[in-house]
């Protein structure tokens, strides 16, 4: 059966809407209304918070981050350019003994590299934020961070792009089960075709609805992401809920379950 991508996707907004917390989740989608021209304003410092804060996330998500972000920008001296990029050995083994934090070497490790080359960019352009700019197009930025910049794959770029502003999705985990689970694409594996696959279903779900890419992400991430204090529930988790959620008339995985049963 043909999928009404318009229809899934209101219907998902929608019941987000519901079970918001407090407008938790249309908070959420304020800020990622925002443009990189509005966000950049907070400064070089800030774009370094967030690009360090989706090297710690990838591989662990938000919910295990975020408990520890205090204590993690409280390591890193706020996430200053200048201090972080004059971390030596002595630093990098400090912070590795801090407590309450992530303990984990590689990142600590990628985030003073990073540091390090974001000064080098502040230095040749005048600013990270006038680098960013300085690209045509945000297929040639993706690549040059991807080069350029520690832990950052094809999926940590694109979410790191999506924070601070510009058109893009994460075809995450989260993303890519209930895209899965409702039949828009084929596989739910880790690989360049899924990755693949999703973003051309969001391309056209944003086209349908006239809403950026980082909307239609949020919109698939909180319906499946857990432990999220926007939301009252995760309807399309692990065990999903499926009797609560108003699209299982049109879900593959929903309706392979009824058979079964």
């Amino acid at each position: 059966m043909e999928k009404n991508l318009k229809q899934i996707y209101e219907l998902m907004f929608q019941k987000l809407k519901e079970i918001s917390v407090d407008h938790g989740f249309e908070d959420v989608l304020v800020g990622r209304r925002k443009g990189f021209e509005e966000k950049k304003k907070d400064g070089d410092d800030w774009l370094f918070e967030s690009l360090s804060y989706c090297v710690f996330v990838s591989g662990f998500g938000a919910d295990t981050v975020e408990t520890k972000w205090d204590a993690i920008r409280t390591a890193f001296d706020g996430f200053s350019i200048k201090r972080v990029a004059s971390y030596g050995e002595e630093d990098a083994d400090r912070i590795m003994q801090t407590d309450g934090i992530i303990r984990n070497e590689r990142k600590i490790r990628a985030v003073i590299k990073n540091a390090k080359e974001m000064e080098r960019l502040q230095q040749k352009y005048g600013g990270f934020a006038a680098y960013i700019e300085s690209f045509n197009n945000q297929e040639e930025l993706l690549n040059d961070m991807i080069e350029r910049f520690c832990f950052m794959g094809p999926k940590t770029a694109r979410d790191y792009l999506r924070d601070i502003g510009f058109n893009f999705i994460k075809p995450d985990v989260v993303v890519t089960r209930i895209m899965h689970r409702l039949g828009l694409i084929s596989s739910a594996k880790d690989d360049e075709n899924t990755v693949n696959d999703v973003l051309l279903v969001a391309k056209e779900i944003s086209t349908q609805t006239n809403e950026p890419l980082g909307i239609v992400d949020a919109v698939f991430w909180f319906y499946g992401a857990r432990d999220r204090r926007e939301v009252k529930k995760v309807i399309c988790g692990n065990v999903p809920l499926c009797q609560e959620c108003p699209v299982n008339f049109c879900c593959d995985y929903y309706q392979k379950q009824r058979l079964e049963n």
